[in-house]
């Protein structure tokens, strides 16, 4: 991790304050821009490890913004501002936030703030890709049943002899056994 982060606000201010207590923590800060100048474009032509968004005011385009970043980005956000709404919290951690500066920070707590902020990501990233996995099984299960049970009605085989077939027509062609379920619908489709 060489710890990039851009810095994206509607207040110099406080990005100052911000960008002074990482870089004593030995981050670097790639650029710093302003809500209203395209972030989407420089977090993509520069590509940091981190983006951190301050911001005192929670608005319809900065959730927006903040789940751009989070759907493109596979680079944590951290949140900086005067946030005691718990509602705007709310609504910023699931478009993507993972962890929250507030305006009383101490400057010995960005290491532990911006590591949180990883530690969330990467776990939230890791239950994505199990959801998903999980959901691949589930589909290419459907789609196999569906496969046994044509082949048992069109075929007169037993569910067993089906699922055999299946996975030899699998093994023959190099291909997986959702793949092969697959081909068996479309053809069945096709043929009616």
């Amino acid at each position: 991790m060489n710890n990039s982060i851009i810095i994206i606000t509607d207040e110099n201010t406080r990005a100052n304050e911000l960008e002074q207590a990482l870089t004593q923590h030995g981050f670097q800060i790639l650029a710093k821009a302003k809500l209203c100048e395209s972030p989407m474009r420089i977090i993509s032509s520069l590509e940091p490890e981190l983006v951190l968004i301050d911001s005192n005011t929670i608005s319809k385009n900065l959730l927006e913004l903040i789940g751009a970043i989070a759907e493109y980005g596979e680079r944590p956000i951290i949140m900086s501002g005067q946030h005691n709404d718990t509602t705007a919290i709310a609504q910023c951690t699931t478009a993507g936030v993972n962890a929250f500066i507030f305006d009383d920070f101490n400057n010995t707590q960005i290491e532990a703030i911006v590591t949180a902020a990883f530690v969330r990501f990467n776990t939230l990233k890791k239950i994505k890709q199990e959801l998903t996995e999980a959901r691949t099984k589930l589909d290419d299960r459907k789609h196999i049943d569906r496969a046994k049970g044509l082949l048992m009605n069109k075929r007169n085989l037993s569910e067993k002899d089906a699922y055999r077939l299946i996975q030899t027509m699998a093994m023959e062609r190099n291909q997986r056994m959702a793949e092969v379920a697959r081909n068996v619908l479309s053809m069945s489709d096709l043929i009616g």
